[in-house]
Protein backbone atom coordinates (compact mmCIF):
# COMPACT_ATOMS: atom_id res chain seq x y z
CA UNK A 1 0.00 0.00 0.00
CA UNK A 2 1.32 3.44 -0.94
CA UNK A 3 2.01 5.91 1.88
CA UNK A 4 1.22 9.55 1.04
CA UNK A 5 2.96 12.19 3.14
CA UNK A 6 2.08 15.87 3.00
CA UNK A 7 4.92 18.31 3.69
CA UNK A 8 3.93 21.78 4.79
CA UNK A 9 4.85 24.79 6.86
CA UNK A 10 4.59 28.55 6.74
CA UNK A 11 6.88 30.59 4.51
CA UNK A 12 10.62 30.12 5.22
CA UNK A 13 10.09 27.51 7.96
CA UNK A 14 12.04 24.78 6.17
CA UNK A 15 9.38 22.90 4.21
CA UNK A 16 11.52 22.73 1.05
CA UNK A 17 14.48 21.44 3.08
CA UNK A 18 12.34 18.54 4.33
CA UNK A 19 11.14 17.87 0.76
CA UNK A 20 14.75 17.78 -0.45
CA UNK A 21 15.63 15.24 2.26
CA UNK A 22 12.77 13.04 0.97
CA UNK A 23 14.23 13.28 -2.54
CA UNK A 24 17.72 12.46 -1.23
CA UNK A 25 16.25 9.29 0.29
CA UNK A 26 14.74 8.35 -3.08
CA UNK A 27 11.16 9.35 -2.27
CA UNK A 28 9.48 11.19 -5.19
CA UNK A 29 8.07 14.57 -4.15
CA UNK A 30 5.31 16.57 -5.82
CA UNK A 31 6.00 20.33 -5.58
CA UNK A 32 2.83 22.46 -5.67
CA UNK A 33 4.75 25.75 -6.00
CA UNK A 34 6.73 24.38 -8.95
CA UNK A 35 3.49 23.20 -10.59
CA UNK A 36 2.06 26.74 -10.34
CA UNK A 37 5.27 28.29 -11.74
CA UNK A 38 5.15 25.89 -14.70
CA UNK A 39 1.50 26.74 -15.34
CA UNK A 40 2.24 30.48 -15.31
CA UNK A 41 4.70 29.95 -18.18
CA UNK A 42 2.22 28.18 -20.44
CA UNK A 43 1.00 30.39 -23.34
CA UNK A 44 -2.65 29.29 -22.94
CA UNK A 45 -2.60 30.13 -19.20
CA UNK A 46 -0.90 33.47 -19.88
CA UNK A 47 -3.68 34.21 -22.37
CA UNK A 48 -6.44 33.35 -19.86
CA UNK A 49 -4.87 35.33 -17.01
CA UNK A 50 -4.09 38.42 -19.08
CA UNK A 51 -7.70 38.56 -20.22
CA UNK A 52 -8.68 38.88 -16.56
CA UNK A 53 -5.75 41.12 -15.52
CA UNK A 54 -4.18 42.81 -18.60
CA UNK A 55 -1.62 44.67 -16.47
CA UNK A 56 0.21 41.46 -15.48
CA UNK A 57 1.62 40.84 -18.97
CA UNK A 58 5.21 41.93 -19.50
CA UNK A 59 7.29 40.84 -22.53
CA UNK A 60 4.83 37.97 -23.23
CA UNK A 61 5.27 36.69 -19.67
CA UNK A 62 3.40 37.00 -16.41
CA UNK A 63 4.91 39.61 -14.10
CA UNK A 64 4.58 37.68 -10.83
CA UNK A 65 5.19 40.77 -8.69
CA UNK A 66 2.22 42.59 -10.25
CA UNK A 67 0.04 39.46 -9.99
CA UNK A 68 1.09 39.01 -6.34
CA UNK A 69 0.14 42.61 -5.55
CA UNK A 70 -3.29 42.21 -7.21
CA UNK A 71 -4.19 39.06 -5.28
CA UNK A 72 -2.82 40.30 -1.95
CA UNK A 73 -4.78 43.53 -2.24
CA UNK A 74 -8.10 41.79 -2.87
CA UNK A 75 -9.54 38.54 -1.54
CA UNK A 76 -11.98 38.52 -4.49
CA UNK A 77 -9.11 38.67 -7.01
CA UNK A 78 -7.25 35.94 -5.11
CA UNK A 79 -10.32 33.69 -5.33
CA UNK A 80 -10.57 34.40 -9.08
CA UNK A 81 -6.99 33.25 -9.57
CA UNK A 82 -7.54 30.14 -7.44
CA UNK A 83 -10.59 29.13 -9.53
CA UNK A 84 -8.41 29.20 -12.64
CA UNK A 85 -5.22 27.65 -11.24
CA UNK A 86 -6.31 25.13 -8.58
CA UNK A 87 -8.07 22.64 -10.94
CA UNK A 88 -4.95 22.62 -13.16
CA UNK A 89 -2.68 22.06 -10.16
CA UNK A 90 -4.89 19.12 -9.12
CA UNK A 91 -4.45 17.60 -12.59
CA UNK A 92 -0.66 17.88 -12.27
CA UNK A 93 -0.85 16.21 -8.86
CA UNK A 94 -2.90 13.33 -10.32
CA UNK A 95 -0.39 12.91 -13.16
CA UNK A 96 2.45 12.77 -10.60
CA UNK A 97 0.65 10.07 -8.59
CA UNK A 98 -0.07 8.05 -11.73
CA UNK A 99 3.57 8.27 -12.83
CA UNK A 100 4.78 7.01 -9.43
CA UNK A 101 1.96 4.57 -8.66
CA UNK A 102 4.41 1.72 -7.98
CA UNK A 103 6.28 3.63 -5.25
CA UNK A 104 5.96 2.64 -1.61
CA UNK A 105 5.98 6.26 -0.43
CA UNK A 106 5.32 9.68 -1.99
CA UNK A 107 5.85 13.18 -0.62
CA UNK A 108 3.67 16.19 -1.43
CA UNK A 109 5.22 19.62 -0.84
CA UNK A 110 2.13 21.82 -0.38
CA UNK A 111 2.52 25.23 1.32
CA UNK A 112 -1.22 25.80 1.90
CA UNK A 113 -2.08 22.19 2.78
CA UNK A 114 -4.15 23.02 5.88
CA UNK A 115 -5.50 26.28 4.48
CA UNK A 116 -7.00 24.37 1.53
CA UNK A 117 -8.19 21.51 3.78
CA UNK A 118 -6.07 18.86 2.05
CA UNK A 119 -4.80 17.09 5.19
CA UNK A 120 -7.43 14.35 4.76
CA UNK A 121 -5.75 13.31 1.48
CA UNK A 122 -2.58 12.15 3.27
CA UNK A 123 -1.65 9.33 5.61
CA UNK A 124 0.74 11.65 7.48
CA UNK A 125 1.67 15.33 7.42
CA UNK A 126 5.16 16.63 8.20
CA UNK A 127 5.05 20.20 9.52
CA UNK A 128 8.19 22.33 9.36
CA UNK A 129 8.53 24.53 12.43
CA UNK A 130 11.04 27.12 13.62
CA UNK A 131 11.06 30.33 15.65
CA UNK A 132 9.62 33.53 14.19
CA UNK A 133 13.06 35.17 14.31
CA UNK A 134 14.58 32.33 12.26
CA UNK A 135 11.62 32.38 9.86
CA UNK A 136 11.89 36.11 9.16
CA UNK A 137 15.69 35.97 8.86
CA UNK A 138 15.42 33.17 6.27
CA UNK A 139 12.58 34.89 4.40
CA UNK A 140 14.38 38.20 4.00
CA UNK A 141 17.40 36.45 2.45
CA UNK A 142 15.22 35.47 -0.52
CA UNK A 143 15.17 37.42 -3.77
CA UNK A 144 12.18 39.73 -4.36
CA UNK A 145 10.97 39.37 -0.79
CA UNK A 146 10.80 42.37 1.50
CA UNK A 147 9.17 42.69 4.92
CA UNK A 148 5.85 43.91 3.49
CA UNK A 149 5.58 40.96 1.08
CA UNK A 150 6.60 38.53 3.82
CA UNK A 151 3.84 39.88 6.09
CA UNK A 152 1.27 39.64 3.28
CA UNK A 153 2.18 36.02 2.51
CA UNK A 154 2.28 35.13 6.20
CA UNK A 155 -1.16 36.69 6.77
CA UNK A 156 -2.70 34.27 4.24
CA UNK A 157 -1.20 31.28 6.03
CA UNK A 158 -2.68 29.61 9.07
CA UNK A 159 -0.76 30.22 12.28
CA UNK A 160 1.64 27.50 13.40
CA UNK A 161 -0.47 27.09 16.58
CA UNK A 162 -3.57 26.28 14.52
CA UNK A 163 -1.64 23.89 12.28
CA UNK A 164 -0.43 22.07 15.40
CA UNK A 165 -4.05 21.34 16.32
CA UNK A 166 -4.20 18.85 13.43
CA UNK A 167 -1.55 16.76 15.19
CA UNK A 168 1.06 16.67 12.40
CA UNK A 169 4.53 15.13 12.65
CA UNK A 170 6.52 18.20 13.65
CA UNK A 171 10.04 18.69 12.27
CA UNK A 172 12.01 21.35 14.15
CA UNK A 173 14.11 23.03 11.43
CA UNK A 174 15.83 25.35 13.90
CA UNK A 175 18.73 22.88 14.13
CA UNK A 176 21.62 22.43 11.64
CA UNK A 177 20.57 20.63 8.45
CA UNK A 178 22.28 17.32 9.29
CA UNK A 179 20.32 17.18 12.58
CA UNK A 180 17.08 17.92 10.73
CA UNK A 181 17.93 15.21 8.18
CA UNK A 182 18.46 12.62 10.95
CA UNK A 183 15.15 13.67 12.53
CA UNK A 184 13.29 13.28 9.20
CA UNK A 185 14.99 9.92 8.54
CA UNK A 186 13.97 8.56 11.97
CA UNK A 187 10.37 9.74 11.53
CA UNK A 188 10.19 8.05 8.11
CA UNK A 189 11.61 4.81 9.55
CA UNK A 190 8.90 4.85 12.24
CA UNK A 191 6.22 5.28 9.57
CA UNK A 192 7.62 2.38 7.54
CA UNK A 193 7.72 0.26 10.70
CA UNK A 194 4.07 1.06 11.54
CA UNK A 195 2.89 0.36 7.98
Amino acid sequence: MMIRIGITGSIAMGKSTIANFFRFLGIPVYDADKAVKELLKQPEIIKVLTKVWPSIKKDDKIDKNILRKIIFDSKKEKEKLEKIIHPLVKEKKKAFEFKHNQCRMLGFDIPLLYETNQQKNFDYVFLAKCSFNTQIRRALKRNNLDLKTFNQINSYQMSIENKMKYDPIVVNTEHPKFVVFISVFIKLLKIMWIK
